[in-house]
Parts: C-alpha cells; sequence; structure tokens
C-alpha cells in the first residue's frame, strides 16, 4: 500500500513520528516518571500496541535506534533531542534481541511484559508526541494526515494513526498536553507545532467539532 512523501526528508513519515514517541518514553524513564515496564504493559495492553516501546527498541537494535536517533537530532536539533538512557547498553555491546540482552534480557526468549502494570502509565502521552510530530509534517507538506496515518497502521502495527488519535483526543488536549509537559520541561521537543495552535484558533478540535487533522460527517 503506497503512501506518498512530497518532500525527502530524514525519517520520512514512519521513523520520523517513532522516533518521537521513543524519546518521550525513553526520557520518561530517564527523568524517573514511569519505569520501562510501565510504559511497554501501558502501549500493549492499554494501547493495543504489537510491542511495547523498550521491547521494539531491542527488537530494531539499540545500535540502530542509536543511529537514527543521531540523525534526527542532527536534521531537527532538540525538536528531537535524544535520551541518552540507552548509550551505556550500546557500549557495552548489549544491542538488543541480537545480541541476547539490551533493555530486557532475551536469552530465554521474548520478555514478559506484567499485565498488571498496564495502568500505570498513560499512552496519550506518547500519543501527544506522535501527534505533534505528524502535525509537523503536514505542516511542513511532507504528507497528509491519511497518508500518515496509513503508514503507522500498516506499517507499525498501530491500531490507529496519530491523526486519527489526535482527533479522538481533541487537538485542544493535545496542546494542553503539550504545554504541561513543556511547563515541566521547558524544552523544544514540546512545544506545540503552529498547525495545532492554528486548528484550536479554528475551532478544529477533532472529532466534537467534526473536524481536525480529518474531516467527520
Amino acid at each position: 500500500t503506497p503512501v506518498l512523501v512530497k518532500k525527502d526528508v530524514r525519517g520520512f513519515i514512519v521513523n520520523g513520528i517513532l522516533v518521537a514517541v521513543f524519546n518521550e518514553a525513553f526520557w520518561a524513564v530517564e527523568r524517573k516518571e514511569a519505569t520501562r515496564d510501565e510504559i511497554d504493559a501501558a502501549m500493549k495492553y492499554q494501547a493495543g500496541f504489537p510491542m511495547g516501546m523498550f521491547e521494539l527498541a531491542d527488537f530494531v537494535g539499540l545500535d540502530i535506534v542509536d543511529s537514527v536517533g543521531k540523525e534526527m537530532e542532527q536534521a531537527f536539533g532538540d525538536r528531537a533531542k535524544a535520551c541518552p538512557i540507552y548509550q551505556p547498553l550500546v557500549k557495552a555491546g548489549k544491542l538488543g534481541q541480537k545480541t541476547g540482552e539490551g533493555f530486557y534480557n532475551w536469552t530465554a526468549g521474548r520478555p514478559r511484559i506484567p499485565f498488571e502494570l498496564a495502568d500505570k502509565f498513560d499512552p496519550n502521552r506518547l500519543y501527544t508526541m506522535a501527534a505533534n510530530e505528524a502535525a509537523w509534517l503536514v505542516h511542513d507538506d511532507v504528507a497528509t494526515p491519511a497518508d500518515i496515518d496509513t503508514a503507522m497502521k500498516f506499517g507499525t502495527g498501530w491500531p490507529s494513526g496519530p491523526c486519527e488519535l489526535a482527533d479522538k483526543m481533541g487537538i485542544d488536549t493535545v496542546v494542553n498536553n503539550l504545554n504541561e509537559l513543556h511547563t515541566k520541561h521547558p524544552e523544544p521537543m514540546y512545544e506545540p507545532c503552529p498547525l495545532l495552535l492554528e486548528y484550536v484558533k479554528n475551532g478544529w478540535l477533532g472529532k466534537k467539532t467534526g473536524r481536525g487533522f480529518h474531516k467527520y460527517k
């Protein structure tokens, strides 16, 4: 199923959004605001993702995550500021599934993500970052909301695309979430994309108003 990427940008659609989500998961643990298991349990059992974020990072390979993170930070600056949480693992050669150990120990097979921790982390925090990055792709005329959602659903197995998720949450809620994160952590990554601010100004708040990234009857 093809999607159109209108411009040659670092990360294209899927990697650009995944890096934003990875980074937020990593920073939440680095800042001791959540644990690895809490985030992965929430994303698997609440959000319905095929893998938790740390589990996925191990599956991809932490050397690859490191390389892509550096490329994205080089391209977008502090908006894609890479978290150093995996650096000690990379230096130790613990690169994930392929080496038997990364964030998890894979020597006995796929790690068990504890179901009982599923309600300890709010997936909306990661959805918010995905929505903001998706907004930048639309704002910069890289891809349409429909193609972004298709790429994330078919390319990564997400149950819903980031634009659909944002419309369901409410664009105003996404902006409020970003502002709260930015107040707590004054970093460029939490600054709302101007497109989101424009949507709120126009009253395009998502499903509840009939228009957001998508139009609804």
